[in-house]
C-alpha cells in the first residue's frame, strides 16, 4: 500500500452514498461527508413529490427503458440514464429497503463502516428530502453519524436544491462546513491540515 495515502476521507454526493454498501475496503475510511444522499424508496416523499417518484419508478422508468434502451434524464430531472440502470434504480425505488434489497452483502456492506458520517439534507431538494436522507443513515448501523440540514433562508437563497452545494455560491458556507468537517477528522489523527 501507498503510504502517502494512510488515510481516506471520502465526499458522497446522491448515489455516491447509496452504493457504499456495495463497495469493499471501506475499513480504511477515516470520515465519510454525505451530500443529498438517500434511499430512494418513494415512501420516503410526501403529496405531489410522492406521485412524483411513483410516477417515475412505477412508470416512465419501465415503460420508456426498453423501449429506447437508454431514459431520457430530462423528465425526471436527471441525466439520461443506460436501461439498465435505470430499471434497477426504479426497482430499488419500489422496495421499502431500496437499495438493501439488492441482496444480504449490501446490508453487510453498511454495517461494516465505522468511521464518523456526516449526513447533509438540503430542504428544497426534490431528490433527497430529509426522511430518505435519515433512512439512507440508518442502514449504518456502527459508524457514529451527525445530521446536519440546510435550507435556503439559512444561507439567505431562494434556492438550494439537489446540486447547490457544489456551486461556487456555496463555497464560503457549504464548502467551509465540508472542509472544516474533513479537517478535523485529519487532526484528530495528528495529520497537518492542507
Amino acid at each position: 500500500m501507498d503510504q502517502r495515502y494512510d488515510q481516506v476521507l471520502l465526499v458522497t454526493h446522491s448515489v455516491g452514498g447509496q452504493l457504499l454498501g456495495l463497495v469493499g475496503g471501506l475499513e480504511r475510511v477515516s470520515g465519510i461527508y454525505m451530500v443529498a444522499s438517500q434511499s430512494g424508496w418513494v415512501g420516503h416523499w410526501r403529496g405531489v413529490d410522492r406521485l412524483k417518484a411513483q410516477i417515475a419508478f412505477y412508470g416512465y422508468i419501465p415503460l420508456v427503458a426498453p423501449l429506447l434502451g437508454y431514459v431520457p434524464g430530462k423528465l425526471i430531472g436527471s441525466e439520461d440514464l443506460p436501461a439498465g440502470v435505470a430499471q434497477e434504480w426504479a426497482r430499488w425505488g419500489r422496495h421499502r429497503d431500496y437499495v438493501l434489497s439488492h441482496g444480504a452483502h449490501v446490508a453487510e456492506g453498511f454495517r461494516r463502516i465505522q468511521a464518523p458520517v456526516v449526513a447533509v439534507s438540503i430542504d428544497d431538494d426534490f431528490f433527497a428530502p430529509q426522511p430518505a436522507v435519515d433512512a439512507l443513515t440508518g442502514f449504518l448501523g456502527q459508524a457514529p453519524v451527525t445530521r446536519r440540514h440546510f435550507t435556503p433562508r439559512d444561507l439567505g437563497v431562494d434556492r438550494i436544491g439537489h446540486f447547490g452545494f457544489f456551486r461556487p455560491q456555496f463555497a464560503t458556507a457549504l464548502w467551509a462546513d465540508a472542509i472544516a468537517t474533513l479537517g478535523s477528522w485529519r487532526q484528530e489523527r495528528g495529520e497537518a491540515v492542507h
